[in-house]
């Protein structure tokens, strides 16, 4: 697994992006009940956003916060010490093969990682495995993003199927992620499994940001569009920036909630 965004400003990134409120950590933890005994695992922990906001609006005994990205665990690490929260354990590793024991979590959370997963089917038998029975695990990811621009300019359309296609073929980056997650529960054997699906609809100042968000997501994943249009892909950003500009168009994403019990 390698993380397609390993960019040093990625961090500051996810950050801004999650003052927009279409982002909502809040709704994305709703539902959760802790309690002092439990260990919880923020899997695929990135910025430290879901941890932060568990750690100030929660009390339970232990948290745990990995990430695939080293780099990442540093910043995250920083981030909520700046937040004048030091009780994390964090630590490095592939959500495939995770070193903790059977049955060591009782709670997990993995939110925004399954759309750069190769094999989220095996990630999600071993969020199984570390489960504790009676455990709760909660997946959490958008469905659309890039390739959700409803617009009327039939070549940015048809570079968006592009893009879609070629970008899950060649570096397992799933646009479609969200609406798999029920299904990969299930198939790993979790009970109970429920769902949640939330339109995010950009518009106003959430737009405004949301546009600044593609800026740097385009940046950082440049190597794929490179990998995709060749010379075209500066074309492509322009023009996807451009119509997002267009106010006939409209800019959505699903947001599914998936939480199943051991």
């Amino acid at each position: 697994m390698t993380y397609i965004l390993e960019n040093e400003q990625e961090s500051n990134r996810l950050k801004r992006q999650d003052q927009i409120s279409a982002y909502s950590t809040r709704v994305d933890c709703e539902g959760l009940n802790f309690n002092p005994q439990d260990v919880v695992l923020d899997a695929g922990c990135g910025a430290g956003i879901i941890s932060l906001y568990l750690k100030q609006n929660f009390k339970f005994g232990q948290l745990h916060s990995c990430d695939y990205s080293e780099l990442r665990l540093k910043q995250a690490e920083k981030y909520l010490r700046e937040n004048n929260v030091h009780d994390v354990s964090y630590f490095q590793c592939d959500l495939g093969n995770i070193p903790k024991p059977d049955h060591h979590f009782t709670k997990i959370i993995c939110r925004y990682v399954y759309e750069y997963l190769p094999d989220p089917l095996l990630v999600t038998k071993e969020l199984y495995r570390v489960c504790a029975t009676g455990g709760v695990v909660r997946l959490i990811d958008a469905d659309g993003v890039v390739a959700n621009l409803v617009t009327k300019n039939a070549k940015l359309t048809k570079m968006l199927e592009l893009l879609t296609k070629s970008s899950l073929e060649k570096h397992h980056l799933d646009f479609y992620a969200g609406r798999r997650l029920y299904n990969h529960m299930k198939l790993a054997g979790f009970k109970n499994v429920d769902y949640q699906i939330q339109a995010m609809v950009f518009k106003g100042d959430d737009l405004v940001k949301e546009r600044e968000n593609y800026i740097e997501r385009f940046t950082f994943a440049r190597h794929i569009l490179d990998a995709t249009f060749g010379a075209e892909a500066e074309s492509f950003i322009k023009l996807y920036l451009g119509e997002l500009e267009n106010e006939e168009n409209l800019l959505f994403y699903n947001n599914f909630i998936v939480t199943g019990i051991k």
